[in-house]
């Protein structure tokens, strides 16, 4: 007679079935007291999840805060704040002009756009002006300088009292103090009141475009690559990394911008990227394709479990607690981690895959007792036979995760503690609470069926015999794989070999991406013009940063990035200003006295008016000059007095116009006019000579070139795209190299492939050694565990062939689904393994079988509908997922009881259980 399975697991575990007993009377006994606990305390972990826990966006929030690359990058952020700029791209396509309108429309109509913290396209004049006393020259400044005795007649406090007359009578002034008395003044008086007198005649007969700066309106200078062929607008936004929109309401506003002024402009191309774009675009697409790839799975899934169950109460009871489990994994996300990523919010999927599966075997095995037992007896026997290879499945896969800890990637760490916490959490409640609400509902509906005169022997046959028992007349002992002789079997195992030996000789073939434009979506604009900028100058997202502390520092380092054939360019404030020096630092601080407005009109003749028309000023100080031209020509030579010459024929042309009654009032308002720039320009500069060197510099290149503490950052941009990791890694070891302190995104993105591409080693390798011995605590045989061991092993085998043949590669997308392939697929052998030792003798399987094909296709369901996502990252999940939870099928489900029927000793039982087994197979 044949001792029932519980029985015998009581002989050989007392202590594991004296718990699942225990848990198995409190399902069958108070199911109702289970359901409502289970109820309770998810709603208190959803409660306290929704309560504690955030969203944190920040893709730097994925690298370990301790690792020491990533301290001093976080430090070079705290100094100089976000500098991961959005950037519209103008592509002049051979008109210049159009390219700067389409800029400036584009500036004008972003400053309308909210949440901009700033909008750069260019470098207007005044910032200009107040730069120029750190990058002229130091000749220049002294030059500059000795003018500065005309500087105060045009400092004036009110610009209505400036005048072109009044500074024309001051200035015949001087010229008349040099006439009469310049023999017996020192040569600095003499030069100093010369020069002076002929700033202010410049600033009188200056005209547009004439070579006088300080008195022309002056031209932007636009941001443009280094080839001249593309315009920038470098925007900053306010980013909102609670949100995993983060800026995409701001996006939708700038590319509403954008298409505005590229129907007006439409002689030019413009386009958004940086490194903030690619990412919102990614997040886009990505949520796109899991939004509809869930809500296909689900259907999918969902009829598939439906029709092999034959039933739609007890999955839906199995998605009900699904639920639970999630609120549950919710909670503990917030207790031991206080905070989701972009990284573990993938753990839905984890838990959807994990949860189904769970559910799936506990319904499967309830089912098939209740084709011959009633509600109570089958369920207690399902949880007898189920819980302990649930339980051991989903410690199996929750190890995996959890080793997760001894990674260097913060991201993926976080990702391990609550998707592990969560498959816990989704055993555990579709092996108690799942059962507990089935058999509530089960004997409601006995009940009910009762009560309406229908027998229970009936209602048993009707709801869980009908289509089924038709499908399989041979009942629990039925198996959809064919017949189980020994030919057939090393039929299996020789194909197997076969099969293993093809494919490994593929897996070299099998490629790891580490280029995330590649795993994008194809057409996203963002993208295109990435590449279009790469293309045509050097990128302006990817630099190396290295943070100086004094100017010498600033050279040097300039220096021997220059010199490293990997590096295109090298920016620091040193490109725009000269280094400076202790006279620059006098002569700069004299030139800010000096042009600071005046509390009173310096001179005389300023604040009042002449009553004698302008011309024949202008005639006097003519005259003059030419008196004091001859007299200089007598010890100077004509290349020192070509200035003065110069002078005295744009005077003379002035009083041309002043003399034609058409145009006189037109020459003395254009006087007028040079005169109040020439008092703004100097007002600027002064404003630029007095402030430091950060707030001198002008506000498009001033974050990026010195923080508020005052470090200076140099700039060291790569010759190569450090999209590919190659020259990424070879840029990376020149730039620590250059300073062994260097940061910034090339360093942070190689050194998070690194960690990813180590944790996935880690994990994979250590996870089959916690996943043997787990397995070895359950099993108890060495031999069992290894046959579990070499199916698992081999279902990856055939995953990474069938990749390589596939041309799917391993990516940044993809990587935690090998991890998830372990824990899966020894759960399925796992399950296989127990059934076997039933007392089957591996030959008989019945609803174990289809509950592993069902679990291994929902999983390959559920992930093959992103084969269909636009997202190629997303797409090569799929196609991972998909393959492999078919290649653990199909050693789970034919090589692992092929190889239990033709090797009985891998089933690990005594000698008098192998002989028992091999009768009851006979």
């Amino acid at each position: 007679m044949e001792q029932h399975p519980d029985e015998e697991q009581t002989v050989r575990r007392p202590w594991r079935v004296s718990i699942i007993s225990h848990i198995a009377n409190l399902i069958t006994r108070a199911p109702k007291r289970v359901v409502s606990v289970a109820i309770l305390f998810s709603a208190l972990s959803g409660w306290y999840g929704a309560t504690h826990l955030t969203l944190d966006a920040n893709t730097d929030s994925l690298i370990s805060p301790d690792r020491a690359f990533m301290q001093t990058y976080r430090s070079f952020m705290r100094e100089f704040g976000d500098l991961e700029y959005l950037y519209i791209a103008v592509d002049a396509r051979g008109n210049p002009s159009a390219a700067r309108d389409a800029v400036d429309a584009l500036c004008a109509d972003l400053r309308g756009v909210e949440h901009l913290a700033g909008v750069y396209c260019r470098i207007d004049h005044d910032e200009q002006l107040r730069l120029a006393p750190r990058a002229m020259s130091t000749d220049e400044l002294k030059t500059f300088l000795q003018a500065s005795d005309g500087f105060e007649s045009l400092l004036v406090p009110n610009p209505a009292d400036l005048n072109s007359v009044t500074l024309l009578a001051s200035v015949h002034e001087r010229l008349g103090r040099l006439q009469s008395g310049g023999m017996l003044m020192t040569p600095q008086e003499r030069e100093r009141i010369g020069a002076g007198s002929a700033f202010l005649l410049r600033a009188i007969t200056a005209q547009p475009g004439d070579g006088f700066a300080l008195a022309q309106e002056g031209s932007s200078e636009y941001l443009i690559s280094s080839s001249g062929k593309m315009y920038f607008v470098a925007i900053l936004p306010t980013k909102d990394f609670g949100s995993l929109a983060t800026i995409e309401p701001i996006l939708k506003d700038i590319r509403r911008v954008i298409s505005d002024v590229q129907r007006r402009c439409p002689s030019v191309d413009i386009g958004l990227t940086g490194k903030p774009v690619l990412q919102a675009d990614e997040l886009r697409t990505t949520n796109d394709d899991m939004t509809r790839g869930t809500v296909v799975a689900g259907v999918l899934v969902a009829i598939m479990t439906m029709w092999t169950m034959g039933s739609i109460v007890r999955p839906l009871c199995a998605s009900i607690m699904l639920l639970l489990a999630f609120a549950c994994t919710y909670g503990a996300a917030a207790l031991f981690v206080g905070r989701l990523n972009l990284l573990s919010l993938v753990f839905m999927l984890v838990l959807v895959s994990a949860g189904v599966d769970y559910g799936i075997h506990m319904i499967a095995r309830y089912t098939e007792f209740r084709q011959r037992l009633t509600t109570i007896p089958a369920m207690r026997a399902a949880v007898m036979v189920n819980t302990i290879p649930t339980w051991v499945g989903a410690l199996t896969s929750a190890a995996v995760f959890f080793l997760a800890l001894g990674t260097e990637f913060g991201g993926l760490q976080e990702l391990g503690i609550i998707a592990g916490c969560g498959l816990i959490a989704c055993a555990l409640i579709l092996t108690i609470a799942l059962p507990a609400l089935i058999v509530t509902v089960d004997r409601w509906r006995d009940h009910r069926s009762t009560h309406r005169g229908v027998t229970a022997s009936h209602v048993a046959g009707a709801i869980h015999g009908g289509r089924f028992s038709q499908a399989f007349p041979g009942g629990v002992r039925a198996t959809p794989f064919g017949s189980t002789s020994p030919r057939n079997d090393r039929r299996v195992l020789l194909g197997s070999v076969c099969v293993t030996l093809g494919l490994a000789a593929a897996t070299p073939f099998l490629t790891i991406e580490t280029n995330l434009l590649r795993l994008q979506a194809d057409g996203l604009d963002s993208i295109a013009w990435e590449h279009r900028i790469l293309e045509d100058s050097v990128s302006a997202s990817w630099f190396g940063a290295v943070i100086c502390r004094s100017e010498a520092e600033v050279m040097s380092i300039t220096n021997r990035a220059k010199a490293d054939p990997l590096v295109a360019q090298v920016q620091s404030v040193l490109d725009i200003v000269k280094p400076d020096t202790d006279e620059r630092t006098s002569l700069r601080q004299l030139l800010g006295v000096t042009c600071e407005l005046r509390a009173e009109p310096a001179g005389p003749a300023v604040g009042t008016t002449s009553p004698r028309p302008m011309v024949e000023h202008v005639a006097e100080v003519g005259d003059r000059l030419g008196q004091l031209i001859e007299l200089a020509s007598l010890t100077e030579s004509k290349e020192s007095l070509h200035e003065l010459r110069s002078i005295a024929l744009a005077l003379s042309a002035l009083q041309s116009r002043l003399r034609d009654p058409e145009q006189m009032n037109a020459a003395q308002l254009q006087c007028d006019k040079m005169l109040l720039r020439t008092r703004e320009s100097l007002i600027q500069m002064g404003q630029g000579a007095r402030a430091s060197l950060r707030d001198s510099l002008p506000a498009a290149v001033r974050a990026r070139m010195i923080s508020p503490q005052g470090g200076m950052l140099v700039s060291v941009y790569p010759r190569h795209d450090l999209w590919e990791f190659e020259p990424l890694t070879a840029f990376v070891h020149a730039l620590l190299a250059i300073d062994p302190d260097a940061t910034g995104v090339p360093i942070t993105v190689y050194e998070s492939v690194v960690d990813m591409r180590r944790a996935f080693v880690t994990m994979s390798l250590w996870s089959l050694v916690v996943i043997a011995l787990l397995v070895l605590l359950d099993l108890r045989s060495v031999v069992a565990t290894g046959a579990c061991l070499l199916c698992l092993v081999i279902g990856l085998g055939w995953t990474f062939g069938l990749l390589a043949l596939l041309g799917v590669s391993l990516n940044l997308a993809n990587f935690f689904s090998v991890p998830m392939l372990i824990g899966f697929g020894m759960d399925s052998s796992v399950h296989v393994m127990h059934r076997a030792r039933e007392g089957s003798g591996a030959r008989y399987f019945g609803w174990t079988t289809r509950a592993v094909v069902l679990s291994a296709g929902t999983t390959g369901v559920g992930f093959g509908t992103l084969l269909f996502a636009s997202h190629r990252g997303l797409q090569s999940l799929g196609w991972v997922m998909l393959v492999g939870s078919m290649a653990s099928l199909v050693t789970s489900v034919v090589l692992l009881p092929a190889m239990l029927r033709h090797f009985p000793r891998l089933l690990g039982l005594t000698a008098e259980r192998a002989a028992s087994t091999s009768a009851q197979s006979a």
